[in-house]
């Protein structure tokens, strides 16, 4: 399990920010050569819009359809799944927002995997040079 916190200025709305999100998931799967992914949100509208496939959905903003093609191009050679999440349970995603408002200027890399005591973490090796335009890495926690 990865989790990461990452940051962008480009997000003009919540339902963008989530899109934006979900762009920056499928990039880090990439990198990371993931075959079966499973993304997570809370906005039910942006769950439908990726499960269905549908950029010209007209239940999506304009805004939020450059993300949402990019995340289509990003997994177009792999299996995923998403899922919507209540937002009363989503706790975990809204603290680590929080966090990384206040978050320090240099990242954190940190893993606690068991199968990788003797130092050499395959997931934090492919972030040493790792970094996607808009976006900021703060926190990659490889668990």
């Amino acid at each position: 399990m990865i989790m990461i916190q990452a940051s962008t200025d480009s997000a003009a709305s919540p339902l963008v920010t989530e899109a934006l999100a979900l762009q920056f998931a499928a990039k880090v799967a990439c990198r990371l050569q993931l075959q079966r992914i499973t993304f997570l949100t809370d906005n039910l509208s942006l769950a439908k819009v990726v499960a269905s496939r549908d950029i010209n959905s007209p239940i999506i903003t304009w805004r939020c359809r450059q993300p949402i093609s990019e995340f289509f191009q990003d997994t177009s050679q792999f299996s995923f799944t998403v899922y919507h999440i209540s937002r009363n349970t989503n706790g975990i995603a809204h603290n680590c927002a929080h966090k990384v408002l206040n978050s320090r200027v240099e990242p954190v890399f940190n893993c606690t995997h068991s199968a990788h005591t003797n130092g050499s973490c395959p997931v934090l090796l492919s972030f040493l040079n790792f970094q996607i335009q808009g976006y900021v890495i703060h926190v990659v926690h490889c668990l």
